[in-house]
């Protein structure tokens, strides 16, 4: 999935103050494909704050074990 989101190969690479990398990692390509799985999300936004998200519980749920599980 990460080659077909970028056929290119250039992949973001999650940098550190310690360790600096060249290529991407199982974790920068992993990373990939949850942002492009996870950020397809459309939901309603709260009538008093545009920036507050009102999460549907099924997704809150999904995504607390999805996260729960990863590396």
């Amino acid at each position: 999935m990460a080659k077909a989101l970028h056929p290119d190969g250039k992949v973001s690479i999650q940098q550190t103050a310690w360790y600096e990398k060249k290529e991407a990692t199982f974790s920068d390509v992993l990373a990939t494909v949850r942002r492009h799985l996870w950020g397809n999300f459309d939901y309603l936004t709260s009538a008093h704050d545009h920036h507050v998200r009102l999460i549907p519980e099924a997704d809150l749920i999904r995504l607390a074990q999805a996260v729960c599980y990863s590396h």
